[in-house]
Formats: C-alpha cells, sequence, structure tokens
C-alpha cells in the first residue's frame, strides 16, 4: 500500500497499515502544510464499534453537533467534507 503524501491537494484521506512510515509522512505533512490546511489522523484501533467509530470520526473531523450518529448522517458528513477547502485526513 503507497503511504506517500505526494501533494497537498485535497481533498485526500490516506489509509495505512505501516504506522512508522506512515508517522513520518504525517509530522512531514505537518510541518510542510498550509497554515489553513485542517489535517487530522484517525487510528483505527479507536474504532472498533460503530458507536466508536462515530464518536471518534466526530471528534476528529468536527463533524457538526447535529450529526446523527448513523451510518446515512455519517455518509453526509463525509460527503460534506469532500466539499470543503483545504480539508485532508489521514487515517491509520
Amino acid at each position: 500500500m503507497d503511504t506517500q503524501f505526494h501533494s497537498l491537494e485535497g481533498p485526500f484521506i490516506h489509509f495505512t497499515i505501516n504506522n512508522e512510515l506512515f508517522q513520518q509522512h504525517y509530522d512531514q505533512l505537518a510541518k510542510t502544510a498550509p497554515s489553513d490546511l485542517f489535517h487530522t489522523m484517525i487510528d483505527g484501533k479507536d474504532c472498533l464499534s460503530t458507536k466508536a467509530l462515530f464518536k471518534t470520526f466526530s471528534k476528529k473531523l468536527a463533524f457538526p453537533d447535529y450529526f446523527g450518529k448513523n451510518w446515512d448522517a455519517f455518509n453526509e458528513c463525509i460527503n460534506d467534507l469532500v466539499s470543503r477547502e483545504g480539508y485532508s485526513a489521514k487515517l491509520k
């Protein structure tokens, strides 16, 4: 799986299983990204149940307060993120 961040052009989400290499690239992104680029990292270990996944994504991706904590609402919030300028998320 390719864990290289080839561009800061968003929106994009990266998935990886190589935590060490991913952390290096994430740290590099954090240093070089424009200050108005939102970026976060979500660890899959924090998402072992549906309830935990909704809670983690909602917090890390700043879902709106009205997020319904169900799959339809999750899909809507994720799709809303794609349309935002300067937004990216990294999932490990």
